[in-house]
This record gives structure tokens, C-alpha cells and sequence, in this order.
């Protein structure tokens, strides 16, 4: 990934140490919100961190993997309730259509009705998977949001996460032992 792409994040949020040029994060959790901005969102002109990955052999797992992650997306998501066969059922907040998450961590502690901002692959027709982090959202975190300046240089998704994002680090979401960096 660029590195300017990820000093630009680690500092809107909070995390970059100038003198030693590098994230500083007090968690892991931390540091996954800037590697995920760095990896999804582009700063300026620049390709996404995502997207410079070298391409891996056409129809192989990895490749279809791959392919998946470059569409993930995040949003809002509640969970709508559990998969008999393991994982969850989640829907968009605003829609009903519900996709099969696998999660391991989520599965044990999600509730049904249960909100979350998670970046989300569809790496299969029949489930998901999470990206990124994961965390908690309430009215809280939503007006945090909008308390927050606008980032340089980010294309309107990428201000979205960014902010929610820095909103997140700002109310500590993390310290309630929820799921937060994911592989």
C-alpha cells in the first residue's frame, strides 16, 4: 500500500508520530482502522492500496479471494439473527436482504439487532466475511460523526470511514472487549 496513503489516514486519525514517520496506535484495533482506510480509500489521485496487489493465478481460490475483497464494502449492519448451520444472518441497515456472515468471534457474542460498522466481502455466493474492523454502532457514534472535520483529499466514501472511524477512536468503542481488528 502507499505509503503516503497511510501516513495521510494515521494522521486524520490521530495514530502518525511525525518525528519517527510511522503509525503509532495505542491498540491493534487502532491500527487496523488505518490500515483498512489505507488499503480501501484512496488519498488524492492514488490507485487504492487494494488494487496495486499483484493478481494471482485467474480462477484460483486466492484470485476469486481477491476479487471479492476489492468489492468489500462498509456500511452499517445488523445482525438479523443466526444461521443454523453456523454464522449469522446480516442485512444493511435501511434493507432486508439478509447475507450469511461467517465470523467465529461475532458469532459467539453478536445479538440479534445487534449494529455494527463492518467493511463486508461477499466471497461466495451462499456467505460473507469481514475485513477491517469491526465495531458497535449507536446514536453515540452517529453523532460523533458528524463532529468530525472533513479529511483532504477523499472521495465521499472514503470521508464516510474515515470519520466514522476517527468517531470510533474518539469514544474509545474498542475498550468495551468487542471484536475490533480482523485478519
Amino acid at each position: 500500500m502507499p505509503r503516503a496513503s497511510l501516513a495521510a489516514h494515521a494522521r486524520y486519525l490521530g495514530l502518525w508520530d511525525a518525528t519517527q514517520r510511522l503509525v503509532v496506535a495505542p491498540h491493534e484495533a487502532a491500527a487496523s482502522l488505518a490500515l483498512d482506510l489505507a488499503l480501501y480509500e484512496p488519498v488524492g489521485r492514488a490507485a487504492r492500496g487494494i488494487d496495486r496487489l499483484a493478481a494471482p493465478e485467474p480462477g484460483s481460490d486466492a484470485a476469486r479471494v481477491l476479487a471479492a475483497l476489492r468489492e468489500a464494502r462498509l456500511s452499517l449492519f445488523r445482525i438479523t439473527g443466526r444461521h443454523p448451520e453456523g454464522g449469522l444472518w446480516l442485512a444493511e441497515m435501511g434493507s432486508e436482504d439478509a447475507v450469511r456472515l461467517m465470523d467465529d468471534t461475532l458469532s459467539v457474542i453478536g445479538a440479534p439487532g445487534a449494529a455494527y460498522v463492518m467493511r463486508v466481502a461477499q466471497t461466495d455466493p451462499e456467505f460473507a466475511i469481514t475485513t477491517g474492523a469491526v465495531f458497535p454502532v449507536d446514536t453515540a457514534l452517529l453523532d460523533a460523526v458528524k463532529r468530525q472535520p472533513p479529511p483532504q483529499q477523499l472521495r465521499p466514501t472514503g470521508e464516510f470511514a474515515a470519520r466514522l472511524y476517527r468517531a470510533a477512536l474518539e469514544l474509545d468503542v474498542f475498550a468495551s472487549g468487542v471484536p475490533a481488528a480482523r485478519g
